[in-house]
């Protein structure tokens, strides 16, 4: 069997490496565990190394039961199916496999077999909210795309169906038994999804590094949490799209950025994610690490004034050499060595979805308007927000 990283932070613990997902029976079994709900959707629920996965388990007498109902933005009514089927069919584990909606959705279903109501009322923007007093069912999360970080995030993002929008539940108790970091599973991510999930885990490791939080205190940890991933994303991402002997490797370094920038995102996101969402709202069909991907450089841009010499360590993740450059010349190149990243994986842009000025003009202010952007280290009025949005529409990589 092959060899893996094992390590514990907390109650969490990690299995990381090639064919990690051959150890989680053996993990399972000596907790006592007999009936597992996996937790996925229809599409990776067919995959030959998920099949593997589950063969697996069911070899070390572990009955497996598939709920593969989880959709993109996954829905308040997925989370209450899969949370009856556990319960019907008396499972004692919720095992998460997929992207982040597979992962969120998996975490609040280990959550509500605990707890009465319904998932929405557990939001954080539920008027009189209700809170997990319960505990929750064991929980594993294995990720198969490099992005949401969801595996390490207290965070998961519902639809709420009955408003048409998304809510976050945030809860501690999200904090999981067991992550297995297995690159076997992402090594069949299309193109598409990898560059995605992969601009998706460096925007979370960049908007985190940039919030008010770090300006007002001072965190070397996280500081060095979200520079190194950002490192792994600069000399990874293209390999990670070319097969090869070295996709293996890159594919794996993916993993752990995405899990870091899971980590440092529960300081919050700013203005990259505030801003986005209104891309998506008007393009549902975006995905979301194209919404973040699209606003990153402009944002970046205008908070450079904040503190250029963060923005400078920045530049010097991405491979950037700034010797004999100023704090604020050193930022800038940090940006266009992104853009060029952009560029050279093909990213799309605002114009790709023709995007119009006018429909800037409708949403600017709801944009400025969006929670995440108290947390934002400058202040942006609506009209310099509006600024924002009209330099992306502009931005060919």
């Amino acid at each position: 069997m092959n060899e893996v990283l094992t390590f514990s932070f907390g109650k969490t613990k990690v299995l990381s490496g090639m064919y990690g997902f051959r150890h989680v029976a053996d993990y399972l079994v000596n907790e006592n565990r007999k009936k597992v709900l996996v937790v996925t959707d229809k599409g990776l629920s067919g995959i030959e190394s998920v099949q593997e996965f589950f063969k697996s388990l069911q070899e070390a007498g572990l009955e497996t039961v598939l709920y593969a109902g989880v959709t993109a933005n996954p829905k308040d009514y997925e989370v209450m199916e899969g949370t009856a089927i556990y319960k019907e069919k008396n499972c004692d584990v919720v095992l998460g496999i997929g992207g982040g909606s597979s992962l969120d959705t998996a975490k609040c279903i280990s959550a509500m077999v605990r707890h009465e109501g319904d998932i929405m009322d557990y939001g954080r923007s539920t008027p009189n909210r209700k809170y997990f007093t319960n505990g929750r069912e064991m929980l594993v999360l294995i990720p198969t795309t490099s992005g949401t970080g969801s595996e390490v995030s207290p965070h998961a993002v519902i639809t709420n169906t009955k408003l048409g929008r998304k809510s976050d539940v945030q809860e501690t108790l999200f904090y999981c038994d067991l992550i297995v970091l297995d690159p076997v599973f992402t090594l069949t991510m299309p193109e598409e999804i990898t560059k995605d999930t992969g601009i998706d885990a460096l925007t979370h490791l960049i908007d985190s590094y940039m919030n008010k939080k770090m300006l007002l205190h001072s965190s070397p940890f996280h500081d060095a949490v979200a520079l190194e991933g950002i490192r792994l994303i600069s000399e990874n991402l293209r390999d990670a799209l070319i097969q090869g002997e070295r996709n293996e490797k890159a594919r794996e370094n993916m993993m752990w950025a995405a899990m870091m920038g899971g980590f440092v995102l529960a300081l919050d996101a700013c203005s990259i994610h505030g801003l986005a969402g209104m891309l998506q709202k008007y393009r549902p069909e975006m995905t979301h690490g194209q919404s973040v991907g699209i606003m990153m450089p402009a944002c970046m841009r205008h908070n450079i004034p904040a503190f250029p010499e963060r923005f400078q360590k920045i530049a010097e993740a991405m491979g950037v050499d700034t010797k004999g450059m100023k704090a604020q010349e050193a930022a800038e190149a940090g940006i266009a060595e992104i853009e060029k990243l952009l560029h050279e994986i093909h990213f799309k842009t605002m114009q790709d979805f023709n995007f119009t000025e006018e429909e800037i003009e409708d949403f600017y202010r709801a944009g400025a308007d969006n929670s995440c952007m108290k947390n934002n280290p400058l202040t942006l009025s609506p009209e310099e927000v509006k600024e924002i949005y009209f330099e992306t529409l502009k931005e060919r990589w």
